[in-house]
């Protein structure tokens, strides 16, 4: 079984782009741009033993937030989708798990 890349250690300083698809879903599902640049430099990163579009390794990241004050509190976990080649990191898609 071939090995799955790995992403760089926390905190990751890939150079961020966000695709056009990306940005609607973000509008679209309520996750801000702010917060996926978040997921992507501290979250969980998962492997998902693809290759994207443009010939790189396709990974998850992970990260819940906690939102609110006192008994209103509610968490939410980002999801980021993105390519990543060399130091660059295209982000693909992004939603609330």
């Amino acid at each position: 079984m071939p090995q799955l890349p790995k992403a760089k250690p926390i905190p990751r300083d890939y150079e961020i782009i966000s695709t056009m698809h990306s940005l609607r879903r973000g509008i679209q599902r309520g996750v801000s741009e702010e917060r996926v640049f978040e997921t992507v430099r501290h979250g969980t990163a998962q492997a998902m033993g693809e290759t994207g579009q443009r010939g790189g390794d396709i990974f998850k990241f992970h990260k819940t937030y906690v939102e609110g004050t006192g008994g209103n509190r509610t968490s939410k976990t980002a999801v980021a989708v993105a390519e990543i080649s060399g130091n660059v990191c295209r982000i693909v898609s992004t939603y609330y798990a």
